[in-house]
């Protein structure tokens, strides 16, 4: 139940609080930078 909850934490925690950040970081960072650097 140890790992099984830390993976949960970690899924619970990574998902929405790491896909939504990177998701948004990856595309939002790469098309602002691109925008103004052209």
């Amino acid at each position: 139940d140890t790992p099984y909850e830390e993976q949960d934490q970690e899924t619970a925690d990574g998902p929405p609080s790491g896909q939504k950040p990177r998701q948004s970081r990856m595309p939002q960072e790469d098309e602002r930078p691109a925008d103004d650097a052209v």
